[in-house]
């Protein structure tokens, strides 16, 4: 019996000291590089439309991403509307202009793949925080609104938008290895 507690102990003991040292999260775009994700969260956003009508409603967005060995990020489309034609590419540590003051840029920041979209009038970041070992993550959105006018702008085909508030109601993400997109 006194053998065995002692070898439980021992047991514990090595696990204490060899746990924190596994990642919780990549540090680094190649620990990440071929899985693919799903990112999947629901806003309330209050706000005025492009025809100046106040409103208040809940926008459900659903991003599937795979990370390439090249250090590229493909964001597949998550509709099957004939429109959508295949994933936009996003380099990790470039800045995209998508016309209208609008600008996508993908980077590793302190160990979470982060992707900063930048409006007229503020801007918004969505960060990812990747275990690469478990195939978990988690998604965290920070809403920068513009300090003049207290806005985010969007730019849509419609028009732009007015936000001033916009709230993460719920948020998943699921993680599996290869593209698993790639027949889409």
């Amino acid at each position: 019996m006194r053998r065995s507690l002692q070898s439980a102990y021992a047991i514990a003991m090595l696990v204490a000291v060899l746990l924190p040292a596994l990642p919780s999260r990549a540090e680094t775009l190649a620990e990440i590089e071929g899985l693919s994700l799903v990112v999947d969260w629901t806003q309330r956003v209050t706000g005025q439309d492009p025809s100046g009508q106040y409103f208040t409603n809940d926008s459900h967005s659903t991003h599937r991403y795979y990370i390439s060995s090249k250090g590229n990020v493909f964001d597949y489309p998550a509709s099957s509307n004939p429109a959508n034609r295949g994933p936009q590419v996003f380099a990790v540590g470039r800045t995209q202009d998508r016309g209208n003051g609008f600008t996508v840029s993908w980077s590793m920041t302190d160990g979470h793949l982060t992707t900063v979209l930048k409006y007229p009038q503020g801007s918004t970041d969505h960060i990812l925080a990747i275990d690469p070992l478990h195939l978990t993550c988690a998604l965290e959105i920070r809403h920068h609104y513009d300090p003049q006018t207290g806005l985010l702008t969007p730019q849509t085909p419609a028009g732009v938008f007015k936000l001033r508030a916009v709230e993460t109601l719920t948020s998943t993400c699921a993680v599996k290895r290869g593209n698993i997109f790639a027949g889409d």
